[in-house]
């Protein structure tokens, strides 16, 4: 018998193509409070935390407003003043979660702005700020992802414009898209070498990926050879890569096998072929998201409803179950002591 595993050494281990005592379970540092995490904690919860082994510089003026806009909600403005004109964004903070009110695109007239913008952007280690945060995490319990920036037509379409106007646009005004999302490109470029050298094990690429936006000619022409060239800079360094994919991934699942990915997060049964389809087409690790639809079953449906995919993963494909999507905070202890019950009883052999 195995000798068991610490709940961070199960996520490792997968990452590393190994065997755990039990499958791995683990929740985004955000989703869950200090306050609910130590009674899970010896039961297997291991928490994610996310971080950025950079920073990013403007050679631009930036200026930044912060108002009151309700319940532990700002009103967050930032305007940037670049060689080719005035850009400016509204978004709304909490402190789980943000939200655009007001894009930096406008009209046409903004391309030159954000290719100013972009340009304007360089990136600069910061190390020594992972490093201080692995001092202060318990290693038993927390693991660090690292991140490397939005897909080029990601930070396009989440950051700059927003998912309808993108839809318009990429109609309208294509080759202007294109022609930013080979700056971005070269922006990035930049990063996956400091990404590559960090302190971190692994580390995703982008993510939010939706294919019912972006199509899959789309996805194989514009996002696989990022994650290829990003993929095999970290891949030099003994490093593992992923990505998290939102909604349907259907139209995109024979295409994961060739991304250079490590792993793909995210993948949500409640809207996607089971694991044993999924493993015809990719022997890739699976960082499940248990459904977020399922979170408002009954604990014993929860319970059920684990053991049911832990009985399907065993010698189907590595897998880590986890939280990647809100949970109502009143049911986020009670829904993951069923999950890591389901877990430690349905043990994969």
């Amino acid at each position: 018998m195995k000798e068991k595993m610490k709940p961070s050494e199960r996520v490792m281990a997968v990452l590393r193509g190994e065997e755990p005592d039990f499958t791995p379970f683990t929740i985004y540092e955000i989703l869950i409070k200090e306050s609910q995490r130590s009674s899970l904690y010896e039961k297997g919860l291991c928490i994610v935390n996310r971080v950025c082994s950079y920073e990013i510089k403007y050679n631009c003026k930036v200026e930044e407003y912060t108002e009151p806009a309700g319940e532990n909600t700002q009103k967050v403005t930032r305007i940037y003043k670049t060689d080719a004109g005035d850009l400016r964004s509204v978004a709304m903070c909490r402190p789980d979660t943000s939200w655009m009110v007001e894009y930096l695109f406008k009209d046409e007239s903004d391309y030159p702005k954000l290719i100013s913008l972009v340009r304007a952007m360089s990136p600069r280690e910061n190390y020594g700020a992972i490093l201080s945060l692995q001092s202060a995490l318990n290693p038993d319990y927390n693991v660090i992802r690292d991140q490397i920036p939005l897909e080029p037509l990601q930070k396009v379409i989440l950051e700059f414009m927003g998912t309808e106007t993108f839809c318009y646009e990429w109609m309208d005004n294509r080759d202007e898209i294109l022609k930013l999302c080979e700056e971005i490109r070269i922006f990035n470029r930049k990063v996956y070498s400091i990404v590559a050298r960090s302190p971190l094990y692994f580390c995703n690429y982008g993510g939010n990926v939706m294919p019912d936006v972006i199509g899959a000619k789309t996805f194989r022409e514009l996002y696989i050879p990022d994650y290829l060239e990003a993929a095999e800079q970290v891949h030099r360094f003994g490093k593992k890569i992923g990505c998290h994919f939102d909604s349907n991934n259907t139209l995109i699942l024979p295409d994961f096998q060739n991304t250079g990915l490590d792993y793909i997060e995210a993948y949500d049964l409640g809207m996607n072929p089971s694991l044993s389809e999924f493993a015809k087409v990719c022997d890739k690790t699976v960082w499940l998201n248990f459904p977020s639809a399922w979170q408002v079953h009954s604990p014993e449906d929860i319970y059920r409803e684990t053991a049911e995919i832990l009985s399907e993963a065993k010698g189907v494909c590595p897998l880590i179950m986890g939280i990647t999507e809100d949970v109502d905070e009143k049911r986020i202890v009670e829904n993951s002591e069923q999950i890591l019950r389901a877990i430690s009883e349905v043990k994969r052999r």
